[in-house]
């Protein structure tokens, strides 16, 4: 299963070897795309520390919120039956 991760511009860098100015004028040329989240709410499923993101939105002052999850609708038993 493929999971989007949210990278700040330095650790983006240093994943590529590029230096992190390379990563910004890339954001400026629209080559990547970044996202700074006010709100980020994680299923009920997963632990709050856990959830992609969350060091992140919480460095920059954002709100981390933990959402109930209603049986048979997790992201995972919709990842099951698109798979079939």
């Amino acid at each position: 299963m493929t999971t989007a991760t949210m990278l700040s511009v330095r650790e983006t860098a240093r994943r590529l070897g590029v230096h992190e100015n390379t990563v910004r004028n890339w954001q400026k040329r629209g080559l990547i795309r970044a996202v700074r989240p006010d709100v980020l709410i994680t299923g009920g499923e997963d632990a709050i520390e856990e959830g992609i993101g969350v060091d992140l939105v919480r460095e920059w002052g954002g709100k981390v919120t933990v959402a109930d999850v209603l049986p048979g609708h997790s992201t995972q038993a919709t990842l099951e039956r698109i798979r079939g």
